[in-house]
C-alpha cells in the first residue's frame, strides 16, 4: 500500500459526505494504491459507518476510549501505507491539498500544512487564532520544535517511522507529542507547507477550552523532560 489517509471522527457524518468523495477523488489520481481509513467513535453517535460505506471507505472503532489520542493510535495501527496522512474530518482540512502534500513526500519524514508560517492563513475567529498562536510559540520555546505550527493535525507522514511511536496522551495534545518524539528521538525532517485552513463546514467542534488548557500544560512538561 502506497498511501493511507487516516480520519478521527466525532458525529462528523454530515461533513464526511461532503469530504470522502473529494478525497477519494483527489487521491486515486496521485495513486492506485490508497485506503482511506475513518476512525468512528466506539459506538455509534451518528451514521457515520453507512457514509463510509457509500463511498467504499473503511470505517474502524476507536480503542480503549472515545478520546482524541485514542483515536490517533487506533488509526495509525490501522494503517499500512509507505505515507501517511491525517487530517480532520470536519472540512477544515481541503483534499486539494493533499497534491501538495504528496509532492513533498519525499523532503521529510513530516509535511505540515502549516497556518502559521509565512504564506498561511485560517479563517478562525480572531480569539482562537490568537490562543493558538501563542501555543504553538511556548511549545516551540519549551521542547525546541522548530516549526511554525505545532498544533495543525493535517500532515503527510512517513508511514514506516509513524507506526514505530509509542504515544501516551490522550487528547489534541498527541500532535505535539508526535512531533516531539519524532523529531528530537527519531531525528525525523520536518517541512511546513502554507495552508489556508477553513472553518468547519457544519456541527460544533469536541474541544474544551479548560480541557484543553490544562492537558497541554500536562504534556509540556512530561514532554519537557523527555527531551533533556
Amino acid at each position: 500500500m502506497m498511501l493511507s489517509i487516516m480520519i478521527p471522527s466525532f458525529s462528523e457524518a454530515d461533513n464526511l459526505a461532503v469530504l470522502l468523495p473529494e478525497l477519494g477523488r483527489v487521491s486515486r489520481a496521485l495513486t492506485e494504491r490508497v485506503e482511506i481509513i475513518v476512525v468512528d467513535t466506539m459506538e455509534p453517535t451518528d451514521n457515520t459507518e453507512e457514509v463510509c460505506r457509500k463511498f467504499g471507505v473503511r470505517c474502524v472503532r476507536r480503542q480503549t476510549s472515545d478520546n482524541y489520542g485514542d483515536a490517533i493510535r487506533t488509526g495509525i495501527s490501522e494503517t499500512s501505507g509507505t505515507y501517511v496522512i491525517m487530517m480532520d474530518a470536519d472540512g477544515s482540512h481541503s483534499a486539494d491539498f493533499i497534491r501538495k502534500l504528496w509532492n513533498k513526500r519525499e523532503d521529510a519524514d513530516i509535511i505540515i500544512a502549516s497556518r502559521f508560517m509565512p504564506g498561511g492563513s485560517t479563517d478562525n475567529p480572531y480569539v482562537l487564532t490568537a490562543m493558538s498562536r501563542i501555543l504553538n510559540f511556548v511549545f516551540r520555546r519549551i521542547t525546541g520544535l522548530t516549526v511554525f505550527d505545532t498544533s495543525n493535525s493535517f500532515r503527510l507522514y512517513n508511514g514506516d517511522l509513524l507506526r514505530t511511536q509509542r504515544l501516551a496522551c490522550l487528547h489534541f495534545d498527541v500532535l505535539q507529542e508526535l512531533l516531539v518524539k519524532m523529531t528530537h528521538h527519531a531525528s525525523s525532517k520536518v517541512v511546513e507547507l502554507p495552508y489556508h485552513f477553513r472553518q468547519r463546514l457544519s456541527g460544533r467542534s469536541k474541544r474544551r477550552l479548560l480541557q484543553f488548557s490544562l492537558n497541554y500544560l500536562v504534556t509540556l512538561y512530561a514532554l519537557r523532560k523527555s527531551i533533556r
